[in-house]
């Protein structure tokens, strides 16, 4: 398998973008928001610091924010980047916010290589049947149903004019992840009042490790929604000169929810387990909610720029008519003419 990944990667080479070596953008954009917020916390920025809507705005060398003092000769010197850079790093800011919350969503995600492999590990299966060949139904389900969301979902959503834009799809995300939560806990309840499980102190139980399968659905349903719709928002909303770095930091979520349930794994034993998939699917749910509020204006923001992006396309396909309208007219002129 790495054999066959590295040959693609090889064979594939000419058709990357290899832009020229330039300084790290990370520190570059270190120095940009340092010296912002130095510029900010001057004496004589304080009215613009009231008015200013974002404080990197205090990098740019021609600045739109009121009264905002003018730099000194020698700070121009000093300064090593552009205006146009510091508008694609407030972009990447922006389109990073994103990953802050989803922690909690991955941590509802991170259920199903742990937990409920151990709730899969007590309940009825099939002889031979591992327990932790049950998550296999999340790549399963995932290859069944992206096509189908791309394909057929998305597609009749526009058919009957439903915007259902990016930040409604990852609040929905949510609500699949904490969804799957909820129905974990049910099945971990059955699993508690088994006759079985009571029996063999907690060792195997009567319930049938198929009824896990929704589950895992659901976790794939809620990753379609949230994690690949984050991750390509993200990267599309992304300066050019900073996917890179973008991309890698789409996988701090990741980092922050497997801190998370290092923290909350104490308290994942029986007869925990029903509370646990119970708070996990309320933190999900809330983190929803309030992920909902703050960013769904970015919707906006993209419906606005979609709208000006066709108007401008609109004008483009103006200005050719235009172009070439008057030589057709003074050819279907002539043609007349001979006619007459």
């Amino acid at each position: 398998m790495f054999a066959v990944a590295i040959l693609v990667f090889v064979a594939g080479s000419k058709l990357y973008y290899k832009p020229a070596a330039t300084d790290s953008v990370i520190l570059k954009a270190w120095r940009v928001v340092k010296f912002a917020t130095k510029q900010a916390k001057l004496p004589e920025n304080k009215e613009a610091r009231k008015r200013s809507k974002d404080i990197m705005d205090f990098a740019k060398s021609e600045s739109d924010i009121p009264a905002v003092s003018e730099w000194s000769p020698e700070t121009r010197e000093k300064v090593q980047w552009t205006d146009t850079f510091v508008d694609e790093l407030k972009q990447a800011i922006m389109a990073c916010k994103i990953f802050i919350p989803l922690s909690i969503y991955w941590v509802s995600y991170n259920q199903l290589s742990n937990n409920l492999l151990s709730q899969a590990g007590v309940m009825n299966k099939p002889a031979g049947l591992p327990n932790d060949i049950m998550n296999n139904f999340d790549p399963i389900a995932l290859i069944i149903f992206i096509p189908i969301t791309d394909g057929l979902f998305y597609p009749m959503l526009r058919k009957y004019k439903i915007n259902f834009a990016s930040q409604k799809r990852i609040t929905v995300g949510f609500f699949l992840g904490a969804a799957a939560m909820v129905y974990a806990s049910v099945v971990q309840h059955y699993i508690y009042i088994d006759e079985l499980f009571i029996a063999s102190n907690g060792k195997q139980s009567n319930v049938s490790v198929f009824l896990q399968i929704p589950c895992y659905v659901l976790i794939a349903f809620s990753e379609i929604f949230a994690s690949i719709t984050s991750m390509e928002y993200a990267y599309t909303h992304a300066p050019k000169s900073m996917k890179s770095l973008v991309s890698a930091l789409s996988l701090w979520p990741n980092c922050v929810a497997a801190l998370l349930s290092l923290a909350i794994s104490p308290t994942a034993h029986d007869p925990n387990m029903t509370y646990l998939y119970a708070g996990v699917a309320v933190a999900a749910f809330i983190t929803g909610i309030i992920y909902y509020f703050v960013f769904r204006h970015y919707d906006d923001i993209d419906e606005v720029a979609r709208l000006k992006k066709m108007a401008d396309q609109d004008a483009a396909g103006y200005q050719m008519e235009d172009k070439i309208a008057p030589p057709a007219i003074e050819a279907e002129a002539e043609a007349m003419e001979k006619m007459h």
